[in-house]
């Protein structure tokens, strides 16, 4: 967030249409329903959001990192991620709502940011299944096939979207040999989201020694393995505490600190903010923090 932003908006899966667990928006649209509120505060989802930016370009916030949308790009934003819009009248793009992917793409990890160009093949097939979309949600069409047909049609052509996206891997997720420990590491600490987890206790679980992980993580991202926990349950505290209403107490037990004031050193320590200028909106954020 930056300075005279509110605080984030949390945001439930909620179609406008029959619910197929998926729908496709215009930017422009999304614009004229909610005009400049748009930009006044960042969101954070419980759904898969795909932004393609269909023409000029455009920045948008994710995770308190600032992405670059050129033409013939897609931003893939994740349930749980703080995101933000920017107002940028060159920008127009269509966003695919998706409650979630059938198939999780492995770039589910948080990382930095970034937006992926599409092939010609792609964008070629990613036409031919927008023009069938819009046909399926066409009122006469709707009208004469309804039912369960039809949500049955969308569920399919959802399937096809995803397909055709193939949201590439992000950051370190095409690693080389050696990186499997890293990528299990990673899932524990997606299951066990928790402070008092240590990486020995991790490293016992997934059936590694901690030599290993630590060895498979530098090799990957050039952290240590106890450097990798702790970004990940330092971005989750700061995207909680960014959230209105958010108490420091709860937060520190959420992530397994047993005192506020032991969380509130290990915000200090990786984020270079106590947890209060996070729940400040009018405190700055600097990119990528």
């Amino acid at each position: 967030m930056t300075s005279g932003d509110s605080a984030p908006k949390e945001v439930p899966w909620s179609p406008m249409a029959a619910d197929s667990g998926f729908q496709i928006l215009q930017r422009r649209d999304l614009v004229a329903r909610f005009g400049d509120t748009l930009w006044r505060s960042a969101e954070r989802l419980e759904f898969e959001l795909v932004i393609h930016c269909r023409s000029g370009s455009g920045v948008h916030m994710v995770d308190f990192a600032e992405v670059d949308l050129e033409q013939n790009h897609v931003l893939h934003i994740r349930p749980g991620q703080i995101h933000q819009w920017r107002a940028e009248p060159d920008y127009q793009g269509t966003l695919l709502l998706f409650q979630q992917f059938r198939q999780r793409p492995q770039a589910h990890w948080p990382s930095e940011p970034t937006a992926h160009a599409l092939g010609v093949d792609q964008l070629e097939r990613l036409e031919s299944a927008y023009r069938t979309y819009w046909s399926l949600v066409e009122p006469n069409w709707v009208a004469v096939v309804g039912g369960s047909r039809h949500d049955l049609a969308l569920a399919g052509l959802r399937d096809v979207f995803q397909a055709v996206l193939g949201i590439p891997p992000s950051g370190h997720d095409s690693a080389p040999g050696g990186g499997g420990p890293y990528f299990e590491l990673r899932a524990d600490i997606e299951r066990h989201l928790d402070h008092h987890q240590t990486v020995q206790d991790r490293a016992a679980r997934l059936g590694y020694s901690t030599r290993t992980l630590d060895r498979a993580c530098r090799a990957v991202v050039g952290l240590t393995a106890k450097r990798l926990v702790d970004e990940r349950l330092a971005l989750e505290a700061r995207r909680m505490l960014v959230l209105p209403n958010s108490q420091v107490s709860a937060v520190a037990r959420s992530l397994g600190f047993d005192e506020a004031t032991n969380f509130t050193k290990f915000v200090k320590r990786t984020t270079g903010r106590l947890p209060s200028d996070w729940q400040d909106p009018q405190s700055p954020v600097d990119r990528g923090r």
